[in-house]
């Protein structure tokens, strides 16, 4: 069976050389489309963990009671879906809002907020927490309380105020 045509030196025909060109290009174009999405999937996993966070210490911490350093290192810190990621979790716990925000190395920040006889909610963006209470309390048909003016986070690490 004959080989690829070839020029009388031994080279591939340059009617070869365009084809490997486009199929290179289509190699290098669906790995990058494939780390681009693996990107996006580890930015949505590092909210879902932010949100696991920053809620269960809410409910414990504002609904239970319990203390929030405590809460974290026996029913966080053990989970395996937080292992990787555990030494770049910080949480703050904001007493006086009754909001906890936590991140993971300063980023994907989620902040979970109580309201009186709602329990916590996840919130995004400053406009939301007030918009998520009045719809709730509409709902539920009772009075609640508004989120405080001059939503600010200082702390680094895990504090309580």
């Amino acid at each position: 069976m004959p080989g690829p045509p070839s020029n009388p030196d031994g080279k591939p025909s340059p009617r070869r050389r365009p084809r490997k060109v486009i199929l290179s290009g289509a190699a290098v174009a669906v790995v990058l489309f494939i780390v681009a999405w693996l990107a996006r999937r580890v930015d949505q996993s590092l909210r879902v963990a932010t949100g696991l966070v920053s809620h269960t210490l809410c409910s414990e911490t504002f609904v239970c009671g319990l203390d929030p350093d405590q809460v974290y290192e026996e029913i966080l810190r053990p989970m395996p879906a937080l292992r990787r990621i555990r030494g770049a979790v910080r949480y703050h716990i904001d007493r006086r809002r009754r909001e906890v925000r936590a991140s993971v190395a300063g980023k994907f920040e989620s902040r979970a907020v109580y309201r009186d006889r709602l329990g916590c909610t996840l919130v995004r963006g400053p406009g939301t927490a007030k918009a998520a209470t009045d719809w709730s309390c509409r709902r539920a048909g009772v009075g609640c309380s508004a989120p405080a003016a001059g939503d600010r986070w200082s702390s680094v690490g895990r504090a309580t105020e």
